[in-house]
């Protein structure tokens, strides 16, 4: 995430400076680069330190930072920061609402009408870089927090590296931050004891989902609480997950692999600025069609990618497999090959066909080669289970082609 060029960067900027691009870092490593902004403008003003733009939601991320490290702050300290970052979210919430902002860019997807991106969902996120005992942020600034016109939740930066671990996608983050201002409700969520709050929500995750008004069944969001407690103990490694569940979650990383594969900037023009184009737009609409899927039907897809791989290395032949959401009406195709040749023409035409089955508006497919996809799976599950360092050599890392077709109706 840091290499040595960024670390010389950061060491050139003030202290504030810095932790506003660590916390940019860290977003776009977890969440990618194409949904986070860092320092938009309107007019040469700064909207939010961060802003973090998914499907119809925004989070506008202000960062609070104590320069004098090492020395615990004082609730003076906290209680200001709490009720500058507060009113400052406020504001850039008003003018963005009152359409001030024409554009917002970023070097992955050139310049974006913010007219066209659909928001209809702003929250806010404190994040204050200092050293303190937790403590409730709503009880020292309770003025502040009740004022506010949109949802506001504060977290610790050191916290919210630790949870993006486990919030690592960008529909898994905007849910969490749902979970989290609904707990809040009725519960404390102190800064500097996230872990504790993540594990109270897991406990309470029916309950919690119900109140934000799920249609799903009491049973499927029992499944969802299961599958997230299976899921985080994975990542922390705790003793007694079985084996397949390893094998399991390490798949589901098969996808955000193939997702970091297919980055590329925006389109240059001329003078070399990043402007983006309607061919890149819709490479931009597929990778969003992947980046939109959570953990949990991460974990769905990636076995169910494994699984043909395993197929395509006994026959020797292309094996594939379709799996329909009712919910977004998408059709998925998996496809595992024993070598690397391309049939993009005859991919395009089983997805076609696919869709008219599902009766589907889109479809996104995903293929890669069979070994490489087995070898990924390998290299993931050391990672996770054995905390292993050892990097995936080059010929080995899965070598995902995809295709997205979406229509206006079904076919």
């Amino acid at each position: 995430m840091f290499d040595k060029n960024k670390i010389k960067k950061l060491l050139k900027l003030t202290i504030g400076e810095r932790t506003n691009h660590v916390l940019y870092e860290l977003l776009s490593h977890y969440l990618h680069d194409y949904w986070v902004f860092l320092k938009p403008k309107i007019r040469g003003v700064e909207i939010t330190d961060v802003a973090l733009i998914f499907g119809d939601t925004c989070i506008l991320f202000e960062v609070k930072t104590r320069n004098r490290i090492g020395l615990h702050a004082n609730e003076d300290w906290i209680k200001s920061r709490l009720k500058e970052g507060i009113i400052q979210i406020n504001q850039r919430f008003t003018q963005l609402k009152n359409g001030e902002l024409e554009q917002i860019r970023n070097k992955w997807r050139g310049i974006i009408k913010w007219s066209e991106l659909g928001i209809k969902y702003y929250y806010g996120m404190l994040v204050l870089f200092h050293e303190s005992k937790p403590y409730d942020p709503r009880l020292i600034a309770p003025e502040a927090f009740s004022s506010s016109t949109i949802p506001i939740q504060v977290i610790s930066l050191q916290d919210l590296k630790e949870l993006l671990r486990f919030a690592n996608t960008p529909l898994d983050f905007v849910v969490y931050y749902e979970l989290r201002r609904e707990f809040s409700k009725k519960y404390k969520v102190l800064v500097h004891d996230e872990r504790s709050i993540y594990l109270a929500i897991l406990d309470r995750l029916p309950e919690l989902i119900q109140r934000l008004g799920s249609k799903f069944p009491k049973s499927k969001n029992e499944e969802y609480k299961d599958f997230m407690i299976e899921y985080t103990k994975v990542i922390m490694g705790i003793n007694d997950v079985s084996e397949k569940s390893y094998e399991k979650i390490a798949a589901s990383f098969l996808i955000d692999t193939s997702l970091a594969s297919f980055v590329k900037k925006a389109d240059a023009d001329r003078t070399g600025k990043r402007i983006g184009s309607e061919e890149h737009n819709y490479y931009v609409k597929y990778m969003e069609a992947i980046a939109e899927l959570s953990r949990e039907r991460r974990v769905l897809y990636g076995n169910l990618w494994l699984e043909q791989a395993t197929r395509a290395v006994n026959s020797q032949q292309i094996e594939y497999i379709t799996a329909f959401n009712p919910s977004r009406n998408r059709s998925y195709i998996l496809i595992a090959k024993p070598t690397v040749a391309n049939n993009t023409l005859e991919f395009l035409s089983l997805a076609q066909e696919t869709m008219r089955k599902d009766n589907s508006l889109s479809c996104l497919v995903l293929s890669g080669t069979a070994f490489k996809i087995i070898e990924t799976h390998k290299y993931w599950l050391s990672l996770i289970k054995e905390k292993s360092m050892d990097k995936i050599e080059d010929d080995k890392v899965i070598d995902a082609i995809t295709i997205f077709i979406e229509n206006k109706k079904p076919c």
